[in-house]
């Protein structure tokens, strides 16, 4: 039976700017499908546009993603990698405070090999702002040689504030109710060969600003 086995952050909230953000997990390395998720805000000021890069995922033994020994799986925001210069662009627009997500891939890093997903599509409606807090999420499910990934987002074309309720209700779902895959990276097996115990979650966000607030982070063990 799914379970959430941890919160991390519960009615506070995390702010992050050019930094990355690693905690180890209670369960270890002790699973075979995981959903790892955040709920979060934006500071865009309405009307402008902002480049970033966020990745979020799982690494092993608290490593960081520079770490040449550091074998990783995670969802990215970016259309270049983390060693380019940011091109994710969100947006404030219009009377809601919408932000508008370029496309995001999934990918597997084994020191410096890295193994990268098809992309998914160009989203103009994961709306998010600093009053209406958003939901992503990733699966990540051990196989043979490979781990398969299946991203998730909250599409609205009015955004909605997501609720602590509303996001445990969807990490503890393996079909969660409010989130989709709509943009999102096709489910794929991508080759992971690493030796490194995958027991970290980690995020990374490029920018001073905008900055990103996380009100919950969570993971939670299908089997």
């Amino acid at each position: 039976m799914a379970a959430i086995t941890e919160v991390f952050t519960g009615d506070r909230q995390l702010q992050l700017g050019r930094e990355q953000y690693i905690r180890p997990l209670v369960i270890g390395s002790n699973w075979n499908k995981l959903r790892v998720g955040f709920r979060y805000t934006m500071h865009i000021p309405r009307g402008s546009n902002a480049t970033v890069t966020m990745a979020y995922g799982l690494t092993c033994q608290s490593k960081q993603w520079y770490d040449a020994n550091a074998d990783m799986v995670y969802t990215l925001y970016s259309e270049t990698g983390l060693n380019a210069a940011p091109t994710y662009l969100i947006t404030n627009q219009g009377t809601y405070g919408t932000s508008n997500f370029l496309r995001c891939v999934n990918q597997t890093k084994v020191g410096s090999t890295l193994n990268t997903s098809a992309g998914g599509t160009n989203s103009t409606s994961l709306c998010v702002s600093i009053t209406t807090r958003g939901i992503l999420a990733t699966d990540f499910t051990r196989g043979s040689g490979t781990i398969t990934t299946q991203a998730w987002g909250r599409n609205n074309t009015v955004p909605t504030d997501q609720t602590q309720a509303d996001f445990l209700v969807n990490m503890e779902n393996e079909s969660p109710p409010f989130l989709s895959t709509t943009s999102m990276p096709a489910s794929s097996a991508l080759t992971y060969a690493g030796t490194g115990l995958l027991d970290s979650f980690w995020f990374y966000w490029s920018n001073q600003v905008p900055l990103i607030n996380i009100s919950d982070i969570a993971v939670c063990r299908f089997y």
